[in-house]
């Protein structure tokens, strides 16, 4: 088993690998580079992920015209291979609480948490918390607007930004939302004001 490299070596040897503008396969950089396979493809997606690196023909990867030329500047990974957030591989959300919210939101002018939490719940725990957070991430990002008046109390919103059929989902760690309806990939928006 081959010991495990300080983190940007592997990406650096394979940029190196590939500089004389070679086509080779994970099998032929795997025979070539003294690194698992593992960590081979990890840095191959980042490179991918930053443009350096295409799939000239299936199982085959070449430098792009920018990876050539960081190639060619001597450019030294000095971090773990970055990989960027794909919206496109996370799996869109399906008839969960929120898109029965969300579909009930895009039908009524206005309407508090209680409006919706009766038309949409079923049997989830702690349903409201999860819709107050829900309705924090939409108005941040947007989407609700809190109307001036209460009703018993209640605040009341309405849904400004109806962008389509497809409910934004929350990314927490991200302070953001994916909106589906935007883009085929999706879109992502800010929580952040």
């Amino acid at each position: 088993m081959r010991e495990r490299s300080k983190p940007g070596t592997v990406p650096t040897l394979l940029l190196q690998c590939l500089a004389d503008g070679s086509c080779q396969s994970l099998a032929e950089l795997d025979a070539g580079l003294d690194a698992d396979y593992r960590q081979i493809a990890n840095a191959a997606y980042a490179f991918i992920s930053r443009g350096f690196l295409e799939r000239a023909e299936h199982g085959c990867f070449q430098l792009t015209p920018a990876g050539m030329a960081a190639a060619e500047s001597g450019f030294v990974v000095n971090t773990r291979p970055l990989r960027t957030y794909q919206p496109h591989l996370r799996k869109r959300p399906k008839n969960n609480m929120r898109q029965r919210a969300w579909n009930a939101m895009r039908i009524s002018v206005s309407f508090t948490i209680g409006d919706i939490v009766i038309a949409c719940v079923r049997d989830e725990i702690c349903a409201e918390k999860n819709l107050q957070r829900y309705f924090r991430a939409l108005k941040a990002a947007g989407y609700l607007a809190e109307m001036p008046r209460r009703i018993g109390g209640f605040k009341r919103f309405r849904l400004i930004k109806d962008t389509g059929p497809q409910a934004p989902a929350e990314l927490q760690k991200r302070r953001a939302l994916i909106d589906y309806n935007l883009s085929e990939k999706g879109e992502i928006v800010s929580c952040i004001k």
